[in-house]
């Protein structure tokens, strides 16, 4: 009897441990493998994983809201932003925000190295303008996924090889990082 009272003492001990365990695992924020899609980051329109990869390179460059460049860099840079109040931006907003909280910037770059279809993607959501001749440009397909903790939008548009404004309002964090690139 004495024999069947350990033995029951010792699994609820094992039970009690598994369970400290597991609480702890689900405690601890998993870090994410920008080499492997997981959740939505195999979800959008698209592959993205040029951009995956580039989003967890690391030592990305980051510029200042207003910045001025002679063409975006050949990976992802991030873009630090203003309260949507103080934001610069090259044109008001194509749309209004909901988020009266946001963060707003924008970002230019001479002429494109050339035209075409084009994807840029972004960690974070909120109102973006594409704009190119003084006119905002209409997205040809637009993505947007909140189970992916890199990506959050992944937006095609066609741009031809001239100076480009990206301009951002209503977004949730004080920064966004980006990627550039001709549509693969």
């Amino acid at each position: 009897m004495l024999a069947g009272r350990c033995f029951i003492v010792a699994l609820s001990g094992l039970a009690l441990l598994s369970v400290g365990s597991s609480a702890d695992a689900r405690s601890r924020k998993p870090v994410y493998d920008y080499n492997q899609p997981k959740g939505g980051c195999g979800k959008f329109g698209w592959p993205l994983t040029r951009e995956l990869q580039w989003f967890g390179g690391g030592n990305l460059p980051t510029y200042e809201s207003g910045a001025k460049r002679d063409t975006p860099p050949d990976n992802a840079f991030t873009l630090d932003l203003d309260a949507d109040n103080d934001a610069t931006l090259v044109m008001p907003l194509e749309r209004k925000s909901r988020n009266d909280n946001g963060y707003g910037g924008s970002i230019s770059f001479g002429a494109l190295p050339r035209g075409g279809l084009y994807q840029i993607t972004l960690s974070e959501d909120g109102l973006v303008d594409i704009i190119q001749n003084g006119h905002y440009l209409k997205k040809k397909a637009s993505h947007m996924r909140r189970d992916c903790p890199a990506v959050r939008r992944a937006i095609r548009v066609e741009l031809t090889a001239a100076p480009l404004v990206l301009q951002f309002g209503g977004v949730e964090m004080p920064s966004v990082t980006i990627a550039v690139a001709p549509a693969e």
